[in-house]
């Protein structure tokens, strides 16, 4: 009864034992929020971000700089879209799709309003979207401050 008794209890410490082995709590699920995996990155510039309505369309150029960690992106599809203010892209439209180069650089050329479309200063907000798997989306916004010239 006593070598019994022994081995019972020998059994159940190497149970106890093993059960507290098995758990682990150094391993947690990740959030769905981030730490974000994308290592994509990307700079959105207006050059000039002041432009002067006159009797001649003012221009700014839009750029996005795409970088994946550390090496330019090329061929990523970039949406750029004006959200709200006067003015149109190169092709008179309010929103157009670029591809970025060798360098990782997409560009659009911002065509301002005439002197003679807009009654007071006005802010022009542009968004740069880039396209990708992710479900979230990457997106920039720039504003061009537009100057109406005295008459």
């Amino acid at each position: 009864m006593r070598t019994r008794t022994v081995l019972f209890i020998l059994g159940l410490g190497i149970a106890l034992i093993m059960t507290s082995a098995c758990s682990r709590d150094a391993l947690k699920e990740p959030s769905p929020d981030g730490p974000s995996t994308i290592h994509l990155t990307f700079t959105l510039t207006a050059n000039p971000n002041v432009i002067n309505a006159t009797a001649l369309r003012p221009t700014s150029q839009i750029k996005v700089v795409l970088k994946d960690g550390n090496v330019p992106l090329m061929n990523a599809v970039v949406y750029f879209s004006i959200l709200s203010g006067p003015g149109y892209f190169y092709d008179y439209s309010q929103r157009c799709i670029v591809r970025s180069n060798e360098n990782g650089v997409a560009s659009v050329m911002f065509l301002g309003p005439l002197q003679s479309e807009i009654a007071t200063d006005q802010d022009v907000v542009i968004r740069a979207q880039l396209e990708t798997n992710s479900p979230g989306h990457l997106y920039k916004d720039v504003t061009v401050h537009v100057l109406r010239a005295p008459d």
